[in-house]
């Protein structure tokens, strides 16, 4: 299985909340993404 970079991840996070019709939440987006939730916690904190 390739690795995925965290430029990656964070780009579908951003591509993801920009084509979504309400705000999501940590626990949507992974679930959404299929990335763990502390991982999108890490990101996004991260881009703040």
């Amino acid at each position: 299985m390739p690795k995925v970079s965290s430029i990656t991840r964070v780009l579908e996070i951003i591509e993801a909340v920009s084509y979504a019709s309400k705000s999501l939440s940590p626990l949507e987006l992974s679930q959404k993404l299929d990335i763990p939730k502390p991982t999108i916690h890490r990101l996004i904190q991260n881009l703040v």
